[in-house]
Parts: structure tokens; C-alpha cells; sequence
């Protein structure tokens, strides 16, 4: 006797509410969406993913790498300085606490987002709303350093 082999069928994650075509096993509309992301086409050949493509995903992540190196390690610990003389190393650490706790809110943004449907799509209102509160988080962190203003600095870190 053969052993017997539950057959494996990719399902859903989170609480989608329409089937999709990975739930469903027609794979016959992945034209739209470029290939499958595990890098193989419909017909099973594998598809590398295209150099123009692979660049962009590689020069947003080395610009978000390089904004976040260059705050943890270069201008949190000089606005601390400036702000807090007496216990600079302290205030560098609450700056980097405030700075990873907003990290955890990605994932709950991203999971209002997979269930949010508008006439702009699901992702896009975040990302302009993400966007602008980056940018209103920058220049209030700017105003914060040229007035000397730690709580202000505090609570535009937390914008971003």
C-alpha cells in the first residue's frame, strides 16, 4: 500500500473576503499580475524578474535603509545632545524607542488596508496619507531642531 499524501492547495491569509486566484487554483489570469512571485510562470518555466523592476524595489530600499541609518546613528544622538546637555545618552535611547515602537503600527496598517476598498484602490490612501504625515513629521522635526523645541521633536518622531 501507498502511503496516502494530503493534497496541498495554497489558501488564503487573513480574513480575505473574495476568493483569489491562489485560493482558487485557476491560475490562468497570473498574466495580469506578471507571474507568480515565487518566480515561476503559469506554464511552470521559471520568469526572473525584470532588472528595471529589481532595481526600483533595490533604490527604495536603500533609501529607506539609508534615512534610517542616517537617524539612528547620526542625527537622534546630536539632537539629543542639543537638547538634553546633562543625560544625552538617555534621551538618544527614548528617541530610538519611539522611533522602533512606531514600527509596530505597519502591521496593523497593513491589515486595515487589506480589507479597506475605495474608487482609489486598497493601498493607495495609505500611502498618500503615509506620505504626507512623513513629510509633515520632517519639517516638524525641522522647526523642532531650529527652535529647540525636544517635545515637538518628540512627538514628529513619532510621524515617522
Amino acid at each position: 500500500a501507498s502511503p496516502v499524501v494530503p493534497s496541498l492547495r495554497a489558501q488564503n491569509v487573513g480574513n480575505a473576503q473574495e476568493e483569489s486566484c491562489w485560493s482558487s487554483g485557476n491560475l490562468g489570469n497570473l498574466e495580469e499580475l506578471g507571474g507568480l512571485v515565487g518566480g515561476q510562470s503559469p506554464s511552470g518555466a521559471p520568469t526572473p524578474v525584470p532588472f528595471v523592476k529589481w532595481l526600483g524595489i533595490t533604490a527604495y530600499q536603500m533609501f529607506y535603509v539609508c534615512l534610517s541609518t542616517g537617524m539612528g546613528v547620526i542625527v537622534l544622538p546630536l539632537e539629543a545632545a542639543r537638547f538634553h546637555q546633562e543625560n544625552p545618552s538617555i534621551w538618544v535611547g527614548v528617541y530610538m524607542g519611539v522611533s522602533g515602537s512606531t514600527q509596530l503600527i505597519c502591521p496593523v496598517i497593513g491589515k486595515i488596508s487589506d480589507q479597506h476598498r475605495s474608487s482609489w484602490g486598497r493601498r493607495r490612501p495609505f500611502i498618500l496619507s503615509g506620505t504626507c504625515l512623513a513629510i509633515l513629521g520632517l519639517l516638524a522635526m525641522w522647526a523642532a531642531s531650529r527652535h529647540l523645541l525636544p517635545f515637538v521633536f518628540l512627538v514628529a518622531l513619532s510621524c515617522l
